[in-house]
């Protein structure tokens, strides 16, 4: 490969600071922790089309080393926010570099060559990615806490950096999940110009494990500015009407003030239609898992016409299915454009037309009000092991159903839980209830000034025990913002 000698100078500070993500009307790593090699799908027969029936903490992203000191939020309005700075440095032939890794660590190696998938998308190199046994050179990238003396070992877990010393590019991370952070961050720049950006920073709110046994392997802050589209991907898993348009464009799907705000909103041409909602933002094609505590942190509409939810499948993707007669779904929760914002959830069977087509529902026994959602933080968890699934919201759970006990869905149709082991996927919806639809316990036209709704979601991370469970991942981009509506 020709050497281009490029003299990259930096001299932009950038500054990424969040108000809190507003409530009605909000415009605004990647990598994972492979635990499994196990990929591929199966080709399903069932029914996967976008209509959906239904059933009846504080975080905080602040300054690090370079951007001084700011107070830790402490209110449940308020959402993370990301002070970054940036250095002037000249970099040369950056074809000459390796990229450094600690060997025998494969978390932090899968890290590695995000770094290496970024040079080799913007500058047209492709860079050898070594573990911290091979012969140190004056020209490396290091990337988590290697043998090298230029990497930051003592950082603390929830910190992140990216420095220039010497020659060598930094990235350092007292946790995966930040070095993870630090080079999103980085890539984000895109910056044929600026490659050797610093920055740092610190999640205050962090949490390496959870519920005691649990340990975090996958996740995203949402603190970019454009979705992250080796996480994510856009389906349509909720159908529209000849009111109601599913789109993939800004006005529904957008990056602002550290979240991901899904908006329904009016049409602006209601010639064609009369309301615009996000598609599906899902994993099925970037993660799957089997068995974990996930949880996202999030503003939810709580108002008439409006129908937020967070959810799961185990329909084919990129885990291995052994159920093909029917595929599971999880509601985690609903919102039934209900203004006291119940959330309700739920376990579904959706059986192939081979399979005699039944839906099966379990209902809910209980659910928990949250009437002021639309205007503050909760934190909504969904546990998963090998013989329940719980919710919480707010660390405490208030569902729980036993997924080894055939009776748990109340049928006659299929005594076999066996679908309830199968590898999942999650979903993000935010949705109306219009007069054409199909389901409309009430209805959006009676609301029409609560539009626009904004679903704010904070993080989103997920959490295993070890030796229990697994994960399949790919990076590779199924969408991008220059392929949406």
């Amino acid at each position: 490969m020709t050497k281009n000698i490029i003299s990259l100078l930096l001299a932009l500070c950038i500054l990424l600071s969040v108000t809190a993500c507003g409530g009605n009307g909000a415009e605004t790593p990647s990598s994972s922790l492979p635990t499994s090699s196990d990929s591929g799908s199966s080709e399903d027969t069932s029914s996967d089309e976008s209509s959906k029936t239904p059933s009846g903490g504080n975080n905080y992203i602040g300054s690090g080393d370079f951007a001084g000191t700011k107070n830790p939020v402490t209110s449940s309005e308020e959402s993370s926010y990301v002070d970054t700075t940036t250095d002037v440095v000249v970099w040369e032939h950056p074809e000459v570099f390796s990229i450094i890794f600690p060997v025998g660590d494969n978390a932090v190696k899968d890290s590695a060559l995000a770094v290496q998938r970024y040079f080799s998308k913007n500058y047209n190199v492709s860079l050898p990615v070594k573990s911290d046994t091979a012969a140190e050179s004056p020209y490396e990238i290091l990337v988590g806490k290697t043998n090298r003396k230029e990497s930051n070992k003592n950082i603390a877990f929830n910190k992140y950096s990216v420095s220039v010393k010497d020659k060598k590019l930094i990235f350092d991370g007292g946790h995966k999940a930040m070095l993870d952070l630090a080079i999103q961050l980085f890539a984000e720049k895109k910056p044929k110009n600026n490659p050797d950006a610093k920055l740092s920073g610190t999640v205050s709110d962090f949490k390496a494990k959870m519920l005691d046994e649990y340990e975090y392997v996958w996740g995203d802050e949402f603190q970019t500015k454009e979705l992250d589209f080796t996480r994510w991907c856009l389906e349509a898993k909720m159908g529209g009407t000849e009111k109601i348009k599913v789109v993939s464009s800004r006005e529904t799907i957008d990056m602002k003030d550290g979240n991901l705000v899904l908006t329904a909103r009016k049409s602006a041409n209601k010639a064609k239609t009369e309301y615009l909602v996000p598609t599906s933002v899902i994993t099925r094609w970037n993660m799957m898992y089997t068995y974990g505590y996930c949880e996202i942190r999030a503003k939810v509409p709580n108002t008439i016409g409006v129908w937020p939810s967070f959810w799961t499948q185990s329909n084919t993707g990129i885990g291995k299915r052994s159920c093909f007669d029917y595929f599971v779904e999880v509601d985690i929760f609903e919102v039934f454009g209900d203004p006291d914002g119940k959330f309700i959830p739920n376990l579904h069977k959706w059986y192939t037309k081979d399979a005699g087509g039944a839906h099966i529902v379990s209902g809910a026994k209980h659910h928990v009000p949250l009437n002021n959602s639309i205007n503050e933080y909760h934190t909504f968890g969904y546990e998963w092991t090998p013989t329940e699934m719980s919710m919480y919201v707010d660390g405490k759970k208030y569902e729980t159903y036993d997924i080894t006990d055939p009776n748990t869905l109340n049928s006659n149709t299929s005594k076999e839980m066996k679908g309830f082991h199968d590898p999942q996927f999650l979903i993000f919806n935010n949705h109306v209830f219009a007069e054409d639809a199909s389901y409309k316990p009430n209805l959006i036209e009676n609301n029409e000034k609560a539009l626009p709704s904004s679903y704010c979601i904070d993080y989103f991370r997920l959490y295993q025990k070890p030796g229990v469970g697994k994960i399949w991942t790919d990076y590779n981009v199924k969408y991008t913002y220059s392929e949406r509506d």
